[in-house]
């Protein structure tokens, strides 16, 4: 009976772990309008979905998103940018799509990883005739873009307990040009400048269900040049038919995820 209710429980255990969900992500950046500066307005994106779709709303410390849950059939990324649209120009970054284990954490990764000077050590050596220098350059990198942890509980009646952790890295790139760190050039070092932000969040979810998740929100000024066609790319007087002007742009990162049992 012992051996019996033992091997019962093994198999419970391997058939827990081995449960997985597929999750499809998209990646959308959203250039935010002058009347939405502060962020995706939650509560109009909710209105814009069909009445067919049950919307429940998330927050967390860092902003907002939805649950849609009843989805049914393929859903519409169109759809998805077109009321994405109402707030600002929305682009989709990437769409990866990616399959989880129960209690195994998952990692999205979209960006760049930027390779910088670290360091520069310059050794001289000397004989009785001559000298000899020899120079050793440490590379290391930095990552520009988004991760996204994943980890997913499965339960038996098919709900879903998914912790959501993305990160967000934005580096300078001003920052990766080398700078002289003393008189000689050759030593010139990068020192990036890396801004981070992050979420941390728990949401119960089914199969098929749709989740939104906003308040990754990048603020940067940019420089617009308007120039008249043709004689503003005249050499030497071109810039007499030209203007600089600076813009603040609102950047807010969306991520969207659904959720489905394999």
């Amino acid at each position: 009976a012992v051996i019996r209710a033992v091997s019962r429980l093994v198999h419970q255990l391997k058939e827990v772990m081995s449960r997985q969900i597929l999750i499809e992500a998209q990646i959308i950046e959203v250039s935010l309008s002058d009347a939405y500066s502060y962020g995706i307005d939650w509560t109009a994106l909710r209105r814009s979905f069909s009445s067919g779709t049950r919307v429940e709303s998330a927050s967390w410390a860092l902003g907002k998103g939805l649950v849609l849950s009843g989805v049914h059939g393929a859903f519409s990324l169109a759809a998805t940018l077109n009321a994405l649209r109402t707030f600002g120009d929305a682009k989709i970054v990437s769409n990866p799509s990616i399959r989880a284990k129960h209690g195994k954490p998952a990692l999205i990764s979209v960006g760049t990883s930027i390779s910088y000077k670290k360091s520069v050590t310059t050794t001289t050596s000397a004989s009785t005739t001559t000298t000899e220098e020899s120079t050793d350059v440490e590379v290391s990198t930095v990552f520009d873009g988004l991760i996204l942890g994943l980890v997913p509980f499965i339960e038996e009646n098919g709900g879903i307990t998914l912790l959501i952790n993305p990160i967000k890295s934005d580096v300078d790139p001003d920052s990766i040009v080398p700078v002289s760190v003393t008189s000689n050039s050759a030593d010139s070092i990068s020192l990036p400048k890396v801004s981070i932000k992050e979420i941390s969040t728990t949401i119960g979810v089914h199969s098929g269900d749709v989740i939104f998740l906003g308040g990754l929100i990048d603020r940067k000024r940019q420089t617009e040049e308007k120039g008249v066609p043709f004689l503003s790319s005249i050499p030497l007087l071109g810039y007499l038919f030209k203007n600089e002007s600076m813009r603040d742009e609102t950047r807010e990162l969306v991520i969207v995820l659904r959720v489905q049992g394999v």
